[in-house]
């Protein structure tokens, strides 16, 4: 998504961290305690999962940002070519892959047992 000069992953960010205030607000309103909601239900799988995203998001905008300059530029030679970025971020890709499902696995599991005990 990146591709698209990184506003995707950009506004995938703004929206989830929305996404989760706006739960957060929805808790607060029926007088849930959202402090032990975050600590039993957030916290376990987003100590894992912001990072990794962040990372995936800033992936995604260093690629966008990297189109845009390959678009604009009047060099011939770009530092970092989107093809060349591609390439070298496979092994990111498999690492955020696999960090993501272990994230799951402990959202699944580990985060919904916290929140039934």
């Amino acid at each position: 998504a990146g591709l698209l000069f990184g506003l995707l992953p950009f506004v995938f960010i703004i929206v989830n961290g929305m996404m989760v205030g706006y739960v957060l607000r929805m808790l607060e309103m029926e007088g849930a305690n959202v402090g032990e909601f975050v600590v039993k239900g957030l916290l376990p799988h987003g100590i894992i999962e912001i990072p990794i995203l962040l990372l995936a998001s800033a992936y995604g905008v260093m690629l966008g940002f990297s189109v845009v300059r390959k678009m604009f530029s009047l060099r011939k030679e770009i530092p970092q070519e989107p093809v060349q970025l591609i390439k070298r971020s496979g092994y990111v890709a498999v690492f955020i892959t696999f960090a993501l499902l272990v994230a799951a696995f402990v959202e699944a599991f580990v985060s919904t047992a916290l929140l039934q005990g």
